[in-house]
């Protein structure tokens, strides 16, 4: 599809690269893919244009959108940050108020899925060979992932029946296809990894290569919290919940890691040795914005949240049966392929969210058949 721009008086068509695809995801598990917009590179102001308009058109149907939960591309930080004064959500814990309406608002969310895949890319760079392009460091000492492939091997040469069984090629050595899927990157980094680690800890010979790994468990301790709390079916039903308080526990770990790299080291160390950049403001993103999501679901609207319903998953799939539906799932289709098969991804899944107490029934294949009369007796 050709998009017109008018660039400095002059009237510009370009073909369609991108497009901007909207879910309703509803509390109680309701989701409908509801409106894709096609465009040349997902511009920040594009992306505020149609989310508006997407956001008017929900409340005239009745509907009350209360949070935007979008990836942590560069494009999404910098439409998200237009809502909020000197470019700082953090400054009102992710709430901005309604475009056209202030009393209206909207909690905005970084996709914890996305962000728990960056922090493991990020440790996928950490290491001392030529090719990393990072070294993180926690009191002294490293987090590498060659301690993942070493534990991995260490596992698979020693025991029969593996201590972490779910581990594969595809998680220790992933290409560019595998490090978008959202299971390998959880598996790396959740609670059967930590034991894993603490088992291998225990078989290295010699107190230096115990304490060479104490860094990698403390980061495996916090990480496995955040898998376990966003891929959690159980609904959170007050602020007291212990799941909770885990969660904040390892966010504020993440945040001192930072504040003492930020204190000890060099500028050109610390960006070495932390995180990137990005996904440290996609976690400061992401946890305030769920936190006070929860906070208004359980204060005002009386009712409970599914952790392991925020996300983006959704759309995430919708982008893989496109794919899949033409030249297999590396290729990228064109929008006019992509328009005219959205009503078949549409039909081959379910209107309701199995996680939603409504049921898991599956929407049936339309028939233009006559339905036959019952018979009286």
């Amino acid at each position: 599809m050709l998009m017109h721009y008018s660039n400095e008086g002059k009237c510009e068509s370009k073909l369609a690269n991108h497009v901007i695809q909207y879910i309703f995801h509803g509390i109680t598990g309701f989701r409908w893919p509801f409106a894709n917009y096609p465009n040349a590179q997902a511009a920040p102001a594009d992306i505020f244009i149609t989310t508006w308009k997407c956001i008017d058109a929900l409340y005239e149907w009745g509907f009350k959108p209360i949070y935007l939960c979008m990836d942590g591309s560069s494009n999404n930080r910098a439409f998200l940050k237009m809502h909020f004064p000197e470019n700082d959500p953090l400054l009102t814990k992710m709430v901005a108020s309604h475009y056209k309406n202030p009393l209206r608002k909207m909690i905005f969310i970084m996709d914890p899925c996305h962000l728990i895949k960056k922090i493991r890319n990020s440790v996928l760079s950490s290491g001392i060979k030529v090719h990393d392009q990072r070294l993180l460091s926690f009191e002294s000492c490293t987090i590498q992932w060659q301690m993942w492939i070493d534990a991995y091997n260490w596992d698979r040469n020693t025991h029969r029946f593996p201590i972490h069984n779910k581990l594969t090629q595809e998680h220790i050595f992933p290409n560019n296809a595998q490090k978008m899927r959202n299971k390998l990157a959880f598996e790396t980094l959740n609670v059967d990894m930590l034991h894993l680690m603490k088992m291998y800890r225990k078989s290295l010979s010699g107190e230096a290569g115990q304490q060479a790994l104490s860094a990698v468990i403390q980061f495996l301790e916090h990480s496995s919290t955040l898998v376990e709390f966003f891929t959690d079916q159980r609904p959170v039903k007050d602020m007291s919940d212990e799941r909770i308080m885990k969660l904040s526990i390892a966010y504020n770990w993440y945040k001192s890691w930072g504040k003492k790299v930020c204190q000890n080291d060099t500028i050109s160390r610390r960006y070495k040795s932390l995180l990137t950049m990005e996904t440290r403001e996609d976690l400061d993103f992401m946890y305030h914005g769920i936190m006070s999501l929860i906070t208004f679901c359980i204060e005002v609207l009386k009712t409970e949240v599914v952790p392991a319903r925020l996300n983006s998953d959704i759309i995430e799939n919708i982008f893989c049966q496109q794919r899949s539906l033409y030249h297999g799932p590396t290729t990228h289709p064109t929008y006019n392929s992509y328009r005219t098969s959205i009503n078949s991804v549409v039909l081959g899944q379910s209107l309701v969210s199995r996680k939603s107490n409504a049921g898991g029934n599956g929407a049936k294949p339309f028939s233009a058949e006559i339905p036959t009369k019952k018979l009286r007796i």
